[in-house]
C-alpha cells in the first residue's frame, strides 16, 4: 500500500485530531441566473414540474442537475406565494437518486410514512426533489462539485420563484445520508442566515464530512472510540478509496486543508441564528457512517453554541424523544 495511503488510514483509525477555521464564508458557488427547461405532467391531482438547472461549473443542464417540483401554480392574482421543501437524496455522493424522496416518504420501518402528498396538499407546501453529479473513481470532480450543485439549485429556484408561484424567503431543507450533509453544509452558512432557510430536516447525518474528525468528534465522546479504531482497521482499502473520491486526496493534512476551505466542518458551523435541525436516524450500531453519534453530536455543537438541532428518534440505541414532533409539524410550525 502507497505510503500516503497508510498515512490516512492510521490518522483516521488513531483519531487525528485536524485543525479548522470557524468562520463561514457568506459565497460558495457563483450565482445561477440560468432558466430551466420544463415538461409539465401530472401527479396527483396537481401540476409536477420536471426540469434541469444549471451546475455552477460550466452552466450546462444536465440529466444529472434534473428536478422534480411538486407546486401550486397561481391561477388568480391573489394566490398567495406557497413555502418550499427542497429534498437532496442520499448515497455518499457516489449514487442515489432524487426518487429516494417520492411520496409517501419512509425511513425505516419505526417510522413508516413521515410525508405523503396529502399532506403538503391540505398545506399547500411545493416539494422539490434534486439529483446533483456524483462521484467516479479517477473524475476530477470532488465532494464540493457536489454540495455546490446543491447550493445551485436553490439559488436557481429563488430566482425563478415566480416561475413556481414559491415563496423565496420560505425554505426548508431536507436530506437523507449525503443529501443531510448537503443540507447542513448549506444552511449553516451565513449566506442564509437572514431567515430565507426556516429550518433543516436530516435523516442518517454525518455530523462532519471531515472523516479524519470522526473518531475524535464524533465516536470517543460516546466511549466508542475503540469500536470506531476496530471497524476502521478493518476496512483500510475501503477508508482510503472514500478519501480519494470526497477530496481527491488521501493525504490528511491536505484533507484537512480541502475540508477547511470549503466549509465541510460544519459540526462547528453552528451559531445562534442558524435554522433549526430536524434529526433522526435508522442506523444500526455497526453503521459508522450513519450512527446516531452523529445526531448526539450535532445536538451537543449546537446547543454550546446557542442553536437547536433536536433528535427526534434513533434506531441503536433506541430513542423516541418524549416531546416526538412530527415531520410535517415541524414543517407547518417552522412556516408560520
Amino acid at each position: 500500500m502507497k505510503k500516503s495511503i497508510q498515512y490516512a488510514f492510521f490518522s483516521v483509525a488513531i483519531l487525528f485530531a485536524a485543525a479548522c477555521v470557524n468562520k463561514k464564508n457568506d459565497e460558495v458557488s457563483p450565482a445561477i441566473n440560468h432558466t430551466a427547461t420544463l415538461n409539465l405532467r401530472t401527479a396527483a391531482g396537481m401540476d409536477s414540474l420536471i426540469g434541469n438547472y444549471y451546475n455552477p461549473a460550466d452552466q450546462i443542464a444536465n440529466t444529472n442537475n434534473e428536478f422534480t417540483i411538486r407546486c401550486f401554480p397561481k391561477i388568480n392574482p391573489t394566490d398567495p406565494a406557497t413555502p418550499l421543501i427542497i429534498t437532496f437524496h442520499g448515497g455518499e455522493f457516489t449514487g442515489g437518486d432524487k426518487k429516494e424522496f417520492k411520496l409517501p416518504l419512509t425511513i425505516g420501518n419505526r417510522f413508516p410514512v413521515l410525508l405523503t402528498c396529502q399532506h403538503l396538499d391540505n398545506n399547500k407546501f411545493a416539494y422539490a426533489c434534486v439529483n446533483y453529479r456524483l462521484l467516479k473513481s479517477g473524475d476530477p470532480l470532488s465532494i464540493i462539485d457536489c454540495l455546490n450543485d446543491c447550493k445551485a439549485f436553490v439559488d436557481y429556484i429563488r430566482k425563478n420563484a415566480e416561475t413556481f408561484n414559491i415563496d423565496p424567503n420560505k425554505i426548508i431543507l431536507m436530506g437523507f445520508s449525503g443529501g443531510a450533509s448537503a443540507s447542513l453544509w448549506m444552511g449553516l452558512q451565513n449566506k442564509f442566515d437572514a431567515g430565507v432557510i426556516k429550518g433543516i430536516a436530516v435523516f442518517n447525518p454525518q455530523a462532519t464530512l471531515n472523516i479524519t474528525q470522526w473518531g475524535e468528534k464524533i465516536f470517543q465522546p460516546v466511549g466508542l472510540g475503540p469500536q470506531y479504531n476496530q471497524a476502521m482497521m478493518n476496512q483500510p482499502d475501503s477508508i482510503a478509496k472514500k478519501c480519494k473520491n470526497y477530496y481527491n486526496s488521501t493525504n490528511v493534512n491536505k484533507i484537512n486543508e480541502y475540508c477547511s476551505l470549503n466549509n465541510l466542518n460544519y459540526l462547528m458551523k453552528f451559531g445562534p441564528t442558524d435554522p433549526e435541525v430536524y434529526m433522526a436516524t435508522e442506523a444500526a450500531n455497526d453503521d459508522f457512517m450513519h450512527h446516531s453519534a452523529h445526531v448526539w453530536a450535532l445536538s451537543a455543537y449546537a446547543g454550546n453554541a446557542g442553536a437547536i438541532a433536536t433528535t427526534q428518534f434513533t434506531k441503536a440505541p433506541p430513542y423516541t424523544n418524549p416531546n416526538y414532533e412530527s415531520l410535517i409539524q415541524f414543517f407547518k410550525r417552522k412556516f408560520q
